[in-house]
Protein backbone atom coordinates (compact mmCIF):
# COMPACT_ATOMS: atom_id res chain seq x y z
CA UNK A 1 0.00 0.00 0.00
CA UNK A 2 0.91 3.18 -0.86
CA UNK A 3 1.49 6.24 2.02
CA UNK A 4 0.68 9.47 0.75
CA UNK A 5 3.35 12.03 2.18
CA UNK A 6 1.30 15.97 2.13
CA UNK A 7 3.35 18.81 2.29
CA UNK A 8 2.68 22.37 2.70
CA UNK A 9 5.13 24.33 1.61
CA UNK A 10 7.60 21.55 2.69
CA UNK A 11 6.50 21.18 5.96
CA UNK A 12 4.83 17.37 6.51
CA UNK A 13 1.78 17.19 8.20
CA UNK A 14 3.00 14.51 10.28
CA UNK A 15 5.46 17.29 11.71
CA UNK A 16 3.19 19.88 12.55
CA UNK A 17 0.93 16.95 14.28
CA UNK A 18 4.28 15.94 16.00
CA UNK A 19 5.02 19.63 16.91
CA UNK A 20 1.31 20.16 17.94
CA UNK A 21 1.62 17.60 20.37
CA UNK A 22 4.98 18.05 21.92
CA UNK A 23 3.48 21.59 22.48
CA UNK A 24 0.48 21.40 23.60
CA UNK A 25 -0.35 17.50 24.81
CA UNK A 26 3.15 16.43 26.07
CA UNK A 27 4.13 13.93 26.95
CA UNK A 28 4.39 14.02 30.17
CA UNK A 29 2.71 17.75 30.06
CA UNK A 30 2.48 20.08 27.49
CA UNK A 31 5.88 22.35 26.64
CA UNK A 32 3.66 25.20 25.97
CA UNK A 33 0.89 25.44 27.81
CA UNK A 34 -2.05 27.30 25.57
CA UNK A 35 -4.21 28.96 28.63
CA UNK A 36 -3.75 32.15 29.79
CA UNK A 37 -4.30 31.25 33.66
CA UNK A 38 -0.76 29.14 33.25
CA UNK A 39 1.10 32.77 32.15
CA UNK A 40 -0.66 34.59 34.63
CA UNK A 41 -0.50 32.56 37.40
CA UNK A 42 1.87 33.84 40.21
CA UNK A 43 2.46 30.33 41.81
CA UNK A 44 6.08 28.28 41.38
CA UNK A 45 4.13 25.75 39.78
CA UNK A 46 1.34 27.45 37.69
CA UNK A 47 -1.52 25.30 36.49
CA UNK A 48 -4.02 26.30 33.84
CA UNK A 49 -7.13 26.79 35.36
CA UNK A 50 -7.29 30.23 37.50
CA UNK A 51 -8.63 33.66 37.27
CA UNK A 52 -8.29 34.24 33.73
CA UNK A 53 -10.70 30.96 33.02
CA UNK A 54 -13.45 32.12 35.01
CA UNK A 55 -13.31 35.77 33.45
CA UNK A 56 -13.47 34.08 30.23
CA UNK A 57 -16.68 31.99 31.15
CA UNK A 58 -18.42 35.43 32.16
CA UNK A 59 -17.47 37.11 28.94
CA UNK A 60 -18.67 34.13 26.82
CA UNK A 61 -21.73 34.00 29.10
CA UNK A 62 -22.61 37.81 28.33
CA UNK A 63 -22.19 37.74 24.79
CA UNK A 64 -24.54 34.71 24.79
CA UNK A 65 -22.03 32.06 24.16
CA UNK A 66 -20.95 28.37 25.67
CA UNK A 67 -17.63 26.20 25.55
CA UNK A 68 -19.21 22.82 24.58
CA UNK A 69 -15.95 20.41 23.07
CA UNK A 70 -15.48 16.68 23.24
CA UNK A 71 -12.23 17.44 24.87
CA UNK A 72 -13.16 20.11 27.86
CA UNK A 73 -10.41 22.68 27.21
CA UNK A 74 -10.53 25.47 29.70
CA UNK A 75 -12.51 28.74 28.30
CA UNK A 76 -8.96 30.50 28.43
CA UNK A 77 -7.44 28.76 25.89
CA UNK A 78 -5.67 30.51 23.07
CA UNK A 79 -7.85 28.86 20.31
CA UNK A 80 -11.01 29.63 22.10
CA UNK A 81 -10.02 33.20 22.90
CA UNK A 82 -9.64 34.11 19.63
CA UNK A 83 -12.67 32.17 18.61
CA UNK A 84 -14.44 34.33 21.36
CA UNK A 85 -12.56 37.81 19.62
CA UNK A 86 -13.59 36.67 15.89
CA UNK A 87 -16.99 36.62 17.34
CA UNK A 88 -17.24 40.09 18.50
CA UNK A 89 -15.36 41.17 15.08
CA UNK A 90 -18.23 39.28 13.08
CA UNK A 91 -20.93 40.55 15.65
CA UNK A 92 -19.37 44.28 14.64
CA UNK A 93 -19.42 43.55 10.95
CA UNK A 94 -22.89 42.66 11.56
CA UNK A 95 -23.81 46.22 13.29
CA UNK A 96 -21.96 48.03 10.76
CA UNK A 97 -24.85 47.16 7.94
CA UNK A 98 -27.65 47.62 10.45
CA UNK A 99 -28.16 43.93 11.41
CA UNK A 100 -27.27 43.70 15.09
CA UNK A 101 -28.54 46.55 17.64
CA UNK A 102 -27.38 47.36 21.10
CA UNK A 103 -24.82 44.68 21.56
CA UNK A 104 -22.47 45.85 23.88
CA UNK A 105 -19.79 43.43 24.07
CA UNK A 106 -19.02 44.33 20.76
CA UNK A 107 -18.57 48.36 20.85
CA UNK A 108 -14.70 49.41 20.16
CA UNK A 109 -13.76 49.87 23.77
CA UNK A 110 -15.27 46.23 24.92
CA UNK A 111 -13.40 44.68 21.43
CA UNK A 112 -10.08 46.66 22.34
CA UNK A 113 -10.57 46.07 26.22
CA UNK A 114 -10.54 42.62 25.71
CA UNK A 115 -7.51 42.25 23.31
CA UNK A 116 -5.41 44.15 25.62
CA UNK A 117 -6.66 42.13 28.57
CA UNK A 118 -6.57 38.47 27.66
CA UNK A 119 -4.81 37.00 24.39
CA UNK A 120 -2.36 39.86 23.67
CA UNK A 121 -1.78 40.01 27.62
CA UNK A 122 -0.38 36.77 27.39
CA UNK A 123 0.74 35.52 23.78
CA UNK A 124 4.04 36.57 23.87
CA UNK A 125 5.09 34.60 26.85
CA UNK A 126 2.94 31.34 25.04
CA UNK A 127 5.14 31.84 22.22
CA UNK A 128 8.15 32.27 24.27
CA UNK A 129 7.32 29.16 25.93
CA UNK A 130 7.16 27.56 21.83
CA UNK A 131 9.98 29.10 20.77
CA UNK A 132 12.24 27.70 23.92
CA UNK A 133 10.94 24.09 22.64
CA UNK A 134 10.29 24.11 19.17
CA UNK A 135 12.03 26.90 17.56
CA UNK A 136 11.45 28.28 14.53
CA UNK A 137 8.22 25.73 14.35
CA UNK A 138 5.39 26.52 12.24
CA UNK A 139 2.86 26.94 15.56
CA UNK A 140 6.00 29.90 16.27
CA UNK A 141 5.04 31.56 13.01
CA UNK A 142 1.43 31.29 13.87
CA UNK A 143 1.32 32.94 16.82
CA UNK A 144 3.57 35.42 15.44
CA UNK A 145 0.75 36.61 13.29
CA UNK A 146 -1.75 35.94 15.65
CA UNK A 147 0.05 38.48 17.79
CA UNK A 148 0.71 40.55 15.42
CA UNK A 149 -3.10 41.07 14.27
CA UNK A 150 -3.72 41.43 17.60
CA UNK A 151 -1.75 44.64 17.83
CA UNK A 152 -2.61 45.90 14.96
CA UNK A 153 -6.90 45.37 15.19
CA UNK A 154 -6.22 47.04 19.40
CA UNK A 155 -4.28 50.05 17.51
CA UNK A 156 -7.13 50.34 14.94
CA UNK A 157 -9.83 50.40 17.82
CA UNK A 158 -8.01 53.31 19.91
Amino acid sequence: MAYLRLQWLGYPVELASTEFTRLFIGPPNPAAAPWESFYRSKSENPIGFGQATFEMRDLLRAAGLQVSNENNQYEDHIGLELLYLSELCRRRAEEATGCLVDDEVCADEAVQAFIESHPLGWVEALRSAVQESHPQGNIDRILGVAEASLTSLSADLR
